[in-house]
């Protein structure tokens, strides 16, 4: 599995930049057979003053950005996305990620992943 997170995929606000290495690592693991699983990091960006996790509706709609942009531009890389990884963890450390903020993080991902690529998996990551 791979890691894209927000705050170094969109650095500045609109444009979103995909590494050339991310999508070397991802060509490796497709050679071999092994179709890739992206994590989705949207735990905020800091670059953008969007605060960890994302909670408001302007906060989700900038969130839901960088997944559309993601998504869409793996379509052929991947449809398989996992919404952060150990959630149940960060809730322990994040009082504010409540099972209803994560509802509406998967939701967005789920809405915002299928508008370019209806293939589109979602994966939670626990809570």
């Amino acid at each position: 599995r791979g890691q894209i997170v927000w705050h170094d995929y969109e650095q500045t606000e609109g444009e979103f930049v995909m590494r050339s290495y991310w999508k070397e690592s991802i060509d490796i693991k497709n050679e071999v057979g092994y179709k890739d699983r992206i994590w989705i990091y949207g735990y905020g960006n800091s670059k953008l003053g969007i605060p960890d996790p994302p909670v408001t509706q302007t906060e989700l709609e900038a969130y839901g950005k960088y997944v559309y942009n993601l998504t869409k531009e793996l379509k052929d890389y991947t449809n398989n996305f996992e919404v952060w990884n150990e959630t149940n963890w960060r809730a322990k450390y994040y009082p504010e990620l409540t099972p209803q903020v994560y509802f509406n993080i998967l939701k967005v991902s789920a809405e915002n992943a299928k508008k370019y690529n209806n293939q589109s998996r979602i994966i939670s990551g626990l809570l």
